[in-house]
């Protein structure tokens, strides 16, 4: 993708100590922007916290995807990190835990949606329709959930 076209894409970053749900998680990011043929995406990937700070900076996404337990950085350090850097950022948690720790994110009081692992195709469409949908309301109409990966 040409650098003009990289800047007129939505960028989404994906930091994730678990390479495999790295990748898992780009196919149906690339998936979902398959339905809207007007936008192109640029995904960033990481599997390290420290790093994603630095790649956060770097490209300025337009939405994150953090895991909260990663072996060098834990996420609600990087998101406060993240939030504290950068107005308006947008992020997606990924956690393997539920009420606890969506509770922890809300008082925090950031802008987040909280996906808990393992989590569906449709719950992650939904996230980023949702997240989505306040910069770029073509994200607002419903999505097709008969599409095959």
């Amino acid at each position: 993708m040409k650098e003009d076209e990289e800047s007129k894409a939505i960028k989404i970053l994906i930091a994730d100590d678990e390479k495999a749900l790295v990748e898992i998680i780009e196919k149906m990011i690339v998936h979902f922007f398959n339905q809207y043929p007007n936008f192109n995406v640029v995904v960033y990937k990481t599997t390290s916290g420290k790093e994603a700070f630095q790649k956060y900076a770097e490209v300025k996404p337009h939405l994150s995807f953090i895991d909260l337990v990663m072996r060098d950085k834990h996420g609600m350090e990087l998101i406060d990190e993240i939030t504290s850097n950068f107005q308006n950022s947008k992020i997606i948690v990924l956690s393997p835990f539920s009420e606890s720790i969506i509770r922890e994110v809300k008082k925090l009081g950031k802008d987040t949606t909280v996906l808990t692992k393992p989590f569906r195709i449709r719950d992650l469409y939904t996230a980023i329709s949702k997240v989505l949908s306040t910069d770029f309301p073509e994200f607002s109409t419903c999505f097709r959930t008969d599409m095959s990966l």
